[in-house]
């Protein structure tokens, strides 16, 4: 569709009065009876127009009157101002079926919307005396009116289906730590289809359980435990491996590891 934007500059001064005043007129090709909408559903439609601005008519006001169909039953209404922030959709016969929460469109039989454009949604339907009571919510106005679109030239979509239930989402999968060889990135080995094994890098930071992982791993080592194994015990966690990790610092792996000191200090040594 061929559009102008336009930006809301005024608001009538009556109370009960739902027209605003835009920064288009006719210098920019907008006419009386022309469509306004937002990404979000239409919003009224031009009632006069002067060379620079423009009365815009919106849809909760009681002179508004649109057609519109309803998505999932395909019932035609009138959609009709009410004075307030809500809208209400009249014609709809008792009989014809109206759920709460459905969508309706503009049908495009009033010649001022082009039809497939969104109305609003049902708030609250109820048994009318003559016709059904349908309240509904101008999707076009739910964030507010700061900017416009004004049709020059529509063009009429059909009525979209009901989306699908239960659809399903997409999600990317994790980034792999920095350094990382297996678990980060893919837990099967794509070749051999099995577990890839946890990378063994400690360049970067390291967390508590880390060196407490890395160290019940040397101690396994050292004893030659095969972790997972059944039919073994537990080995000793009380042993300190002699490549012991210090709490506060992180190995070098092109370091020597320190010699272990004497387990007993010598005894009975004259003071100097």
């Amino acid at each position: 569709m061929k559009t102008v934007a336009a930006r809301i500059i005024g608001n009538s001064p009556g109370s009960n009065g739902r027209v605003v005043l835009i920064d288009r007129g006719t210098g920019s090709g907008i006419q009386p009876g022309m469509a306004v909408i937002t990404p979000d559903g239409i919003v009224g439609k031009i009632v006069s127009s002067y060379p620079t601005a423009s009365n815009l008519l919106l849809v909760t006001d009681p002179a508004f009157a649109a057609g519109v169909l309803s998505q999932k039953n395909r019932v035609h209404g009138t959609l009709k101002g009410t004075g307030n922030s809500n809208a209400i959709v009249d014609y709809v016969q008792n009989e014809q079926t109206v759920e709460l929460g459905e969508w309706f469109y503009t049908a495009g039989d009033d010649r001022i919307f082009p039809r497939g454009l969104l109305a609003g949604t049902v708030t609250a339907v109820r048994p009318g005396r003559t016709v059904k009571e349908i309240f509904l919510s101008p999707s076009g106005l739910q964030h507010g009116l700061e900017d416009v679109l004004v049709i020059l030239d529509g063009d009429h979509k059909p009525i979209p289906d009901l989306p699908p239930p239960n659809q399903s989402v997409h999600l990317q999968p994790l980034p792999a730590a920095e350094g990382a060889t297996g678990l980060g990135s893919d837990p099967l080995n794509t070749a051999t289809n099995t577990p890839a094994k946890a990378s063994t890098n400690t360049g970067g930071a390291q967390t508590d359980l880390d060196r407490e992982v890395e160290r019940a791993r040397r101690i396994g080592e050292e004893q030659k435990h095969v972790f997972g194994e059944r039919g073994r015990g537990a080995p000793d966690f009380n042993k300190i491996p002699e490549n012991k990790i210090p709490d506060n610092k992180v190995p070098d792996p092109g370091a020597r590891p320190a010699t272990a000191p004497p387990a007993t200090p010598p005894v009975n040594q004259p003071r100097p």
